[in-house]
C-alpha cells in the first residue's frame, strides 16, 4: 500500500472517501475481473501501472473500484475496506 500511495494520486484522492489507513488491496475475484474486461470501456493494466478508477452504473445502481496490478505477481487487486473487529 505505502508504494502504491507514494507513487500514484489515486489512492491519496480516493482518501476523501475512504481513508488509507482503513484500506487494504485484496485480490480482485476472476470472475469480477471477467466483468469488467466485458465492458467495452475497460483496459488492460499493465503490472505497476497507475491504479485505474472505475465507475460501473445500471439503471438502478453503481460502484466506484479502484484496480491495480502489482508489478511481483502481475495479478489484479481491488481496494478494499479493512475488517474491523
Amino acid at each position: 500500500m505505502a508504494q502504491v500511495l507514494s507513487g500514484h494520486d489515486v489512492v491519496p484522492f480516493m482518501a476523501q472517501m475512504l481513508p488509507a489507513a482503513d484500506a487494504i488491496f485484496q485480490p480482485l475475484p476472476l470472475d469480477m475481473l471477467e466483468v469488467l474486461r466485458l465492458s467495452a470501456d475497460y483496459q488492460s493494466i499493465r503490472p505497476g501501472e497507475q491504479p485505474t478508477w472505475l465507475q460501473i452504473a445500471t439503471d438502478d445502481d453503481h460502484v466506484e473500484l479502484v484496480v491495480y496490478r502489482a508489478e511481483v505477481d502481475g495479478k489484479h487487486y481491488v481496494l478494499a475496506p479493512r475488517e474491523r473487529g
